[in-house]
């Protein structure tokens, strides 16, 4: 089961949480769903939703300029 990568930079709120919502819904059981993004309030928004919902967050890096978050669903 390979992981999901989603593409988020350059992309404002709340735009990189609807694409990992998207992805994190399409995933199975177990999946990892990776998302790089640039935008600072998403690395408030996304470890927010995964919290209310049991999401496991397994990488939270931050990057040159970018941020990078991989969750287990």
């Amino acid at each position: 089961m390979e992981n999901i990568k989603v593409d988020a930079k350059g992309m404002d709120c709340p735009f990189p949480l609807v694409k990992f919502k998207k992805a994190i819904d399409a995933a199975e059981p177990g999946q990892m769903v990776e998302i790089e993004f640039t935008c600072p309030d998403t690395t408030v928004s996304i470890p927010g939703f995964c919290q209310d919902r049991g999401i496991e967050i397994v990488e939270f890096e931050r990057g040159d300029g970018m941020w990078t978050i991989v969750a287990r669903k």
